[in-house]
């Protein structure tokens, strides 16, 4: 993946990059993060494959200088789908339970499959994280 101006980035560690600029020639970003301590540092990282290349006292802080890779931010994924819960497994996908995106069609399955699966509940499930993370 390559540095695009027009896309924010965070550090794989954590911490915050304030600002980043395309450099000349070895084609570097140049940037300056903040930590999660707080405290302020300037680094370069390779704009090709976006891995840190040179960073102020790297000699001194070596543990630092793992996971500074820049990651792109990707809008988070909010959205709330309705489970149906049954008292025995659906012969057909051998599942106890289904998710619906609106709770009239999580209710609607619920009732009409009752007296096949046993008793059943719905159940309101918000979903709120990162690209990646628990999908």
């Amino acid at each position: 993946m390559a540095y695009d101006p027009s896309k924010t980035y965070r550090l794989k560690r954590g911490g915050e990059v304030l600002s980043l600029h395309q450099g000349e020639g070895s084609h570097a970003v140049h940037g300056v993060i903040k930590l999660e301590d707080g405290s302020l540092r300037c680094c370069v990282w390779n704009a090709e494959h976006l891995h840190p290349i040179s960073y102020v006292n790297a000699v001194a802080e070596p543990e630092f200088w793992t996971n500074l890779q820049l990651i792109e931010v990707k809008p988070r994924i909010k959205r709330t789908v309705y489970a149906t819960h049954y008292g025995k497994a659906d012969s057909y996908t051998g599942c106890f339970g289904t998710l619906w995106g609106t709770e009239k069609e999580a209710r609607s399955q619920a009732e009409r499959y009752a007296s096949q699966l046993g008793p059943n509940a719905v159940e309101r499930i918000e979903i709120d994280c990162e690209e990646g993370e628990g999908l």
